[in-house]
């Protein structure tokens, strides 16, 4: 249901993660939509925004992209070996505000919005006059953000970030049809701020009995995190955990430590895969 948006600001975050969404698309049978939020004249991609090489056995492979002279000209030089070559149009949203977007989000039943993330709150583009976080406090769909090191690979450990007690049902349903047989999704329990620590043999029967008997499809696992830094958190998520995707809701109580008090298109420096923000 419903197509893969891109937020295109003409930026090379935009880039990468465009090629991101393009893996997805192709893995997912979805098509992509880009919308254009600032008006540019079309400008040949600098070598430095290009593609870098795909990893070895990972399904897209780069076309050759002579002439491509914007986003949707180097989409359209990618190819998939998935079988299923997602369709590209464009969006022309520079004249949208948070309104307008938000409107044909929901009206489009759009399936995942994806936007390109900095690690440096310094560089963030004033050209841009969507509000994402209004955006996302009103939208039916995710937000994917996409970091500049996260490299295109296949989706096999999805990592949940939640306070066991507050873990969305609907968020962990949506992740067990994201994924493959193969795959798994980890609720990673991390205790809110102000909150007493869960026991463990109490959590390990608050997950069992409770949490995983109320959602559809298997490959569902449960961890405890007990590190105090967060910066700590998300490295065992990531290289622990071995997580290709972090998973957290809005306004959840680690939302803040992820994205601060406002949800733009920075990230902490530490995160290295891509950040799946759903709205609920």
């Amino acid at each position: 249901m419903g197509d893969i948006i891109v937020i295109n600001d003409d930026s090379k975050e935009s880039l990468h993660a465009a090629k991101y969404a393009f893996n997805l698309a192709c893995v997912y049978n979805k098509n992509i939509v880009l919308a254009n939020v600032i008006s540019s004249k079309p400008t040949v991609l600098e070598s430095l925004a290009r593609a870098k090489p795909v990893p070895s056995g990972f399904q897209v492979m780069l076309a050759d992209e002579e002439g491509a002279e914007n986003l949707a000209d180097h989409l359209n030089c990618l190819k998939s070996g998935s079988g299923f070559t997602p369709g590209i149009k464009t969006l022309d949203a520079t004249g949208y505000g948070e309104r307008e977007l938000i409107s044909y989000v929901n009206i489009q039943k759009t399936w995942m919005i994806v936007r390109g993330a900095a690690n440096d709150s310094a560089i963030l583009r004033t050209t841009l006059r969507l509000n994402m976080q209004t955006v996302l406090n009103r939208v039916q769909c995710p937000i994917l953000m996409v970091p500049e090191s996260a490299e295109p690979a296949a989706l096999e450990r999805l990592v949940y970030l939640a306070d066991l007690r507050y873990a969305q049902i609907p968020v962990i349903n949506y992740l067990a049809k994201l994924h493959n047989a193969n795959e798994s999704v980890i609720l990673a329990h991390i205790c809110a701020n102000g909150l007493p620590e869960l026991d463990k043999s109490y959590a390990s029967d608050l997950f069992s009995n409770g949490l995983s008997r109320n959602v559809v499809g298997g490959n569902l696992f449960f961890t405890q995190l007990k590190k105090k830094h967060f910066p700590e958190v998300i490295d065992t998520a990531i290289h622990g955990l071995q997580g290709d995707m972090l998973i957290c809701s809005n306004h959840s109580y680690h939302f803040e430590q992820l994205f601060g008090s406002t949800f733009n298109n920075t990230i902490p420096v530490y995160v290295l895969v891509p950040i799946l923000v759903f709205p609920y």
